[in-house]
This record gives C-alpha cells, sequence and structure tokens, in this order.
C-alpha cells in the first residue's frame, strides 16, 4: 500500500515541478518581450533570413519603412530580392559565403524599395542559431544622406561655390592630365585664357552682388 507521506512527497514534487515549468515559460515569455520590443525599436532595418533558404524569416518596423513594403509583403522574400535585379547573383553568393562566417560583416550595398528606387545601404550581418535552426540576421542603415553630404563635400572641394566652374585645386589636376595626355600621344595643347574688361567698375557702379550675377551669367556662358 501506498503510504500517505508518500503521497504527499510525490504531490509536493509535481507541485515544485509545475511551479518550475510554469517560470521557466514565464521567463521565456519575458524574454520574448524584450527581444521583440528591442527588435521593433531599432533604427536600423533588421531582417532575419533562413540561412539554408535565403528566405525571409522576420523584418522589423524599420525594415516596413525603408523598403515600402509592408512585414506580411517582406516576409518570404528570398534575401536577393532586396537588392537590384541585375546584381540578384551576386547577392547570392554574398548571402552563401556570410552565412559560413562565424563573425560579423560590413559591406556598402543597394536596395530596392517597392516604387524601384534604389537605396544606398550600409549592411551589418551575423550567423545566429536559433531553435537549432540556421538564420543570417541583417542590420541595413539608409545611407542616403550621408552619400548625398559625401557628394556636397567632394563637389564643394573641387568647385568655386558662387560660379559652380572648377577652382584653382581642380584646374592643376585636370591640366596635370591634360599635359600627360598631349605628351602621350604628342598632340598639341591649347589653353584659352581671358580676362573680364571693366569688371571693377561693375562693381563699383552697381554693387558686388550684380557683379557675382555677371560671373555667373559668363561661367554659364563659357561652359
Amino acid at each position: 500500500a501506498i503510504r500517505t507521506s508518500d503521497l504527499a512527497w510525490g504531490n509536493d514534487s509535481l507541485k515544485k515541478e509545475l511551479e518550475e515549468r510554469v517560470k521557466i515559460e514565464g521567463d521565456l515569455r519575458d524574454s520574448e518581450k524584450r527581444y521583440r520590443c528591442l527588435w521593433e525599436d531599432m533604427n536600423d532595418a533588421a531582417f532575419l533570413a533562413d540561412a539554408e533558404t535565403g528566405r525571409i524569416t522576420d523584418a522589423n518596423r524599420s525594415a516596413e519603412m525603408l523598403l515600402m513594403r509592408t512585414r506580411e509583403e517582406i516576409i518570404g522574400m528570398h534575401q536577393s530580392a532586396l537588392h537590384p535585379e541585375g546584381k540578384s547573383m551576386e547577392y547570392r553568393r554574398i548571402f552563401r559565403e556570410y552565412k559560413d562566417i562565424p563573425r560579423g560583416n560590413i559591406d556598402d550595398m543597394e536596395v530596392v524599395r517597392k516604387d524601384g528606387r534604389v537605396v544606398p545601404v550600409t549592411i551589418s550581418s551575423a550567423p545566429v542559431t536559433i531553435a537549432g535552426r540556421q538564420f543570417l540576421i541583417g542590420l541595413f542603415r539608409d545611407m542616403t544622406e550621408r552619400k548625398r553630404l559625401e557628394e556636397e563635400l567632394r563637389r564643394t572641394a573641387m568647385t568655386d561655390r558662387l560660379t559652380g566652374a572648377f577652382n584653382r585645386l581642380k584646374f592643376d589636376e585636370i591640366m596635370a592630365i591634360e599635359l600627360n595626355r598631349a605628351r602621350r600621344y604628342k598632340r598639341p595643347l591649347t589653353l584659352s585664357i581671358f580676362d573680364i574688361d571693366d569688371f571693377k567698375r561693375i562693381n563699383d557702379t552697381f554693387g558686388h552682388a550684380v557683379g557675382d550675377i555677371v560671373l555667373v551669367e559668363l561661367t554659364k556662358i563659357v561652359k
């Protein structure tokens, strides 16, 4: 016969096991909530793709904004479909390489929005294991504004701010190239220099603002 003490011990053991299981499940739910909050609140567009199939299994709000697509549209897409169509095979190759590299990678790439616009991005990627399955997580940062600023800096570094004509630095660079070309092919090189007659009188009579307009218009004519 089973003694009352044995039954009581068994009940206590079962109760503790159930309590422990409930606690573990609660911790898992809390962990899932924290992960989901972190995932959703990222400023970078985040994508999770199956390492074997290349299919996207999850994406955050920033990913929706970057691609101008809903999450339902994004999930199930092949990762190569995020990029310009003509480079699909290249991005498939990159994905295969990255899923086998244990460390993270950062690269400058491009994605295509739903409206067809190509957006420059920096992608940070790393392989992860979730429930025994291999995935690749990618964080995409929109570089449009940075690229615009870089181009603006590059342009202002070699042009005159008022007229947009090349400055002395760029002029010297072009002259060196053309001189070398003339020497290499043994061809003459012509350089035209002209002056603006009475330009000082324009400034003195009408003011520097009008003088600036004259310089801008003259530059347009010469171009």
